[in-house]
């Protein structure tokens, strides 16, 4: 299942992005400034997750 992130994978999905500083800056960068699923914004992001057997799987 492909969904939205919400608020609530927020910690999980800095967690995952962090060991990758160097190649994630401008992902997490624009994550902090505008937030999950921002819009009106050129840099603002869409995050979406997917999910397999209920659990959720992060992937850059």
């Amino acid at each position: 299942m492909i969904r939205k992130a919400s608020q609530g994978d927020l910690q999980a999905i800095e967690g995952f992005l962090a060991p990758r500083a160097a190649t994630s800056m401008f992902l997490s960068g624009n994550i902090r400034d505008h937030g999950l699923n921002a819009t009106g914004d050129p840099k603002a992001t869409t995050v979406w997750l997917c999910e397999a057997g209920g659990s959720p799987g992060y992937s850059a």
